[in-house]
């Protein structure tokens, strides 16, 4: 199937991903949300077909470790262990991005570089230290992943900083959506957290999948 077709399924599928988070619609997103992650390697294989670069397999394979994520977390609310799952997969998709990012090259400067490191570090110091109080037991699960997010995030900005805004945008996005997850699961209850969270992932994976196919040949 061709490559707009996948993307058109993937847009519909989120759409009602949304609106059922919107309305309320918990068993409507029990089918929606599992069919997110299908449905973008779908496009991802699509607009690659004759590709088997290292960059395509990894992306594929952060894909598959974010569907497990999404799964798994869906049922977070019968037990703490199924976060923790659902933290440890999305933790393995992002290391998987972050090797992907390793075969880019980048435009940035070596004082650019280090800002959005910078950036990055500060930002993420700021929110563990913010939800310090509300962690509990998941203190150093969540220091851990903070310092792969930042990692992602900022690697991701300094190969994409001006050629490719796809991945900038995406990784940005991604950090935007952990975030929101992360206030609502440990500090407060965000009004209309479910679409915010799943917006913003969402448009997270979408940006970052197109613009790294859009690099495919280069390694």
């Amino acid at each position: 199937m061709k490559a707009k077709y996948w993307l058109f399924l993937f847009l519909i599928d989120a759409f009602i991903e949304l609106v059922s988070h919107i309305f309320g619609w918990n068993q409507v997103n029990f089918f929606t949300k599992p069919l997110l992650m299908p449905m973008l390697i779908g496009y991802c294989i699509s607009r690659s077909e004759q590709d088997e670069s290292m960059i395509r397999k990894l992306v594929i394979l952060a894909l598959v470790a974010s569907w497990i994520g999404d799964t798994v977390l869906m049922f977070q609310s019968h037990g703490s262990i199924y976060f923790m799952l659902g933290l440890v997969a999305f933790l393995i998709a992002h290391i998987l991005y972050i090797v992907s990012f390793t075969y880019l090259s980048s435009t940035a400067s070596l004082s650019e570089k280090a800002i959005i490191v910078l950036l990055f570090l500060v930002y993420t110091t700021s929110l563990v230290t913010f939800l310090w109080p509300g962690l509990g037991e998941m203190k150093i699960p969540v220091i851990v992943y903070a310092m792969v997010l930042t990692v992602m995030g900022a690697l991701g900005v300094i190969k994409n900083t001006i050629n490719y805004p796809y991945i900038t945008l995406g990784v940005v996005s991604f950090v935007v959506s952990d975030s929101i997850l992360a206030f609502n699961k440990f500090l407060v209850d965000v009004p209309f957290s479910g679409v915010l969270i799943m917006g913003t992932y969402i448009l997270a994976q979408l940006l970052i999948v197109t613009g790294l196919s859009m690099r495919f040949k280069t390694t």
